[in-house]
């Protein structure tokens, strides 16, 4: 009984020979694609709003260069904040959210930055504890976190 495809044909050689330059040209374009460098337009960072204005940007839109601490990432973020308010009582009022802004208008600059992908600004408070704000967007914060100085942990926010 004779197979039903002859693997040694010279057409089917040739389709072979078809395909695998497809996946090549596929694969090289994916690749491409992917090592693009990132361009930072410089002219349009300088014209834009001050930093206490809502301004939409994202966690990629302020990722830290190599020599950047998370106090630099903050200064730079608000450079024009206010004196930054050490009491928790600051941090009580806002709605679920709110723009890291206008926390700032408030309550001041943060301490410092981390994270990645979702972002942390913190605060360290006059009586030992801190105040946390996660956030994937910086105009919409999704939550304030008070942790005292035995580890305990309450929300801040108020359902709006």
């Amino acid at each position: 009984m004779a197979d039903a495809f002859d693997y040694s044909s010279s057409q089917m050689k040739q389709e072979l020979g078809a395909m695998k330059i497809c996946i090549l040209i596929c694969l090289l374009l994916i690749l491409a694609g992917c090592s693009k460098p990132q361009v930072r337009d410089t002219q349009k960072e300088a014209s834009s709003p001050p930093p206490a204005q809502p301004v939409e940007k994202t966690a990629d839109a302020i990722s830290p260069s190599a020599t950047d601490t998370p106090e630099s990432i903050v200064r730079k973020i608000f450079p024009n904040a206010p004196k930054t308010v050490r009491s928790i009582d600051c941090f009580r009022s806002f709605p679920r959210g709110i723009s890291m802004y206008a926390v700032v208008d408030k309550c001041g600059r943060p301490d410092g930055e981390f994270g990645s992908g979702i972002g942390y600004f913190r605060y360290h408070l006059n009586d030992g504890s801190w105040v946390y704000m996660r956030w994937t967007d910086i105009n919409h914060i999704q939550e304030i976190e008070h942790v005292d100085k035995s580890g305990k942990r309450a929300s801040l926010l108020r359902e709006p």
